[in-house]
């Protein structure tokens, strides 16, 4: 169990919480929630646009789609960590909030669907990525 924001999480329950919302099995050994929640994110997006065998979630790409989708969830779920940083959780791009962005495709679409649109979206903003890691 973690304290995060002074409030205890046991790990288990939220990764469990976290593969029943993107209903696919828990295969991850990752100890730190948060890693395992964007993991789960990544290993989602990959099941849902048909790539097989081994990724790297840790690339910049996946990491920034990643924290944008995991923060969305959380947020969802009622998880109280953060994944995203200051700069996507309360800024607009081009008038878009890119995490409230893909909450309302998890809201309204089916996971898959939801998944497509965020890949879509998060791809367009790939140029944030360079910004975001300055900070």
């Amino acid at each position: 169990m973690i304290n995060i924001n002074k409030f205890a999480i046991n790990s288990e329950e939220v990764i469990k919480k976290v593969c029943d919302f993107l209903n696919i099995e828990k295969t991850t050994n990752n100890e730190n929630v948060e890693e395992a929640i964007k993991e789960l994110c990544v290993k989602r997006l990959c099941k849902t646009i048909g790539l097989t065998g081994k990724y790297n979630y840790k690339s910049d790409f996946f990491e920034f789609f990643s924290c944008v989708v995991g923060e969305a969830i959380c947020d969802m779920l009622s998880i109280r960590i953060h994944l995203a940083c200051d700069e996507l959780r309360f800024v607009k791009y081009e008038h878009i909030n890119l995490v409230h962005q893909v909450k309302n495709y998890l809201t309204h679409e089916t996971i898959e669907e939801a998944f497509l649109d965020s890949f879509e979206l998060i791809d367009k903003f790939k140029f944030l990525i360079k910004n975001i890691k300055k900070n």
